[in-house]
């Protein structure tokens, strides 16, 4: 009974940390009695796997949003005139990220701010290189598990 409990508990953290790594780390750190190396090594796997996702299939969510999003415009602009290219708030708002730090910046605070799909999807518009978006991501989720867990080990001993 006990072990089905932990089993289920570590998978629902990882499939938390998946979506919303933060959500994965505050279900752990409310639990007192878990060990601080485990509760690191789910919540990290977890965030690695959905960085993963969100990266590497996260292609192929873009290519068919962007192809129904073409479908859309052309039913509204049935002539096919192409409208030029616009400067809309989302735009500035990248380009001022990209400005202030860029990529790293957004990687080191995606895990805890942002969700980690949101993350991907903006860092991914600004870096064509998904694997250093990867490598940044992978640090950032790592860095955060460290501090957080480690404090815990701390506070514990």
């Amino acid at each position: 009974m006990n072990d089905t409990y932990l089993l289920l508990k570590y998978l629902l953290v990882i499939i938390l940390s998946t979506f919303k790594y933060i959500l994965g780390v505050l279900a752990l750190l409310s639990t007192p009695q878990s060990n601080p190396l485990i509760d690191f090594c789910a919540t990290s796997f977890g965030g690695i796997l959905g960085v993963s996702i969100w990266i590497f299939l996260g292609s192929i969510i873009q290519k068919i949003f962007i192809r129904f999003s073409v479908i859309l415009r052309q039913k509204r602009n049935p002539t096919g005139s192409i409208n030029p290219k616009k400067f809309s708030k989302k735009n500035r708002i990248l380009v001022k990220i990209k400005r202030w730090g860029g990529v790293p910046v957004l990687a080191f605070l995606s895990p805890y701010l942002l969700s980690l799909p949101i993350g991907c999807f903006i860092c991914i518009a600004m870096e064509s290189n998904r694997w250093r978006v990867f490598g940044y991501m992978v640090l950032s989720i790592l860095f955060w598990g460290a501090i957080t867990f480690g404090s815990k080990w701390l506070l514990n001993s």
